[in-house]
């Protein structure tokens, strides 16, 4: 039995919101594995240094500017990583933005609650996820082992208010629509499943995690005492990317040092 994941050399993936943080991170790990991968995102220059920082390191990674909350950029987008790697057999739906801090942290409450910020971090971070699973699955089904994985957040399972009433109700709805995706596309053997970061480090995270006494507190909830750097989150990518994870699917995964297993949130 062999100890370690087979490669992804052959493997043409995709990863929205690729340029910075958790997607970031992701598509290196993807890359550094074998995978030819496009790094998409909203922000189309910081798509592509990205993408050459990359390649400079020998990886086969393209940046493409794209839009999840616009179908037509993201079928453009697949059609072109397609082109280029021959197929695309794995998809992270990564792409979000942050509701800004909820009222725990010194953000807004219910009766503040802006309709045009609650909007936007929808269509962002739940009907960019359908829409890019709807633009991928034709390539997915095509490959015979595809493979979706959404990103959603511990802020799923366990309510923090820490966050925007928007990213908590977007990541909760995501993970449900985890489990239905993956229940339909069984018959075409596309494994679904969802990463449920915590407390990282990245850029929708970093203005409050600047402030030491959030940064603070924030650790502090986490039973493992601290933040996590987002290359924490590249094994288990790799696992659910990978032809060795055969029978996992409408899962989701909890990455965020015991935080939701021991419920410490305050």
């Amino acid at each position: 039995m062999s100890s370690s994941l087979k490669s992804l050399t052959g493997t043409g993936a995709v990863v929205t919101g690729g340029a910075s943080g958790l997607g970031r991170a992701i598509t290196e790990a993807l890359a550094m594995a074998g995978a030819s991968v496009a790094l998409l995102d909203a922000n189309g220059p910081a798509a592509q240094a990205a993408a050459a920082e990359l390649v400079d390191s020998g990886c086969d990674v393209i940046g493409l500017q794209c839009d999840v909350t616009v179908p037509d950029s993201l079928s453009a987008a697949m059609a072109t990583a397609a082109e280029r790697f021959g197929g695309i057999r794995v998809v992270f739906a990564n792409a979000g933005i942050s509701a800004g801090p909820g009222p725990g942290s010194g953000g807004k409450s219910l009766l503040e609650l802006d309709d045009e910020n609650w909007d936007r971090v929808l269509a962002v971070n739940l009907s960019g996820v359908i829409r890019t699973a709807r633009a991928a699955l034709p390539y997915l089904i095509e490959s015979g082992s595809g493979r979706l994985i959404i990103t959603s957040s511990s802020a799923a399972i366990m309510p923090t208010l820490f966050v925007g009433h928007a990213y908590a109700a977007s990541k909760a709805a995501v993970h449900h629509l985890t489990q239905y995706l993956a229940m339909e596309l069984a018959e075409h053997k596309v494994l679904v499943n969802c990463l449920a970061p915590g407390p990282f480090e990245t850029n929708i995270a970093s203005g409050r995690l600047k402030q030491p006494d959030i940064a603070e507190q924030v650790a502090k909830s986490v039973p493992l005492g601290r933040i996590a750097d987002p290359s924490e989150i590249g094994p288990v990518a790799l696992l659910l990317a990978s032809p060795d994870n055969g029978f996992m699917t409408g899962s989701l995964i909890s990455i965020d040092g015991g935080t939701v297993a021991g419920n410490w949130s305050h």
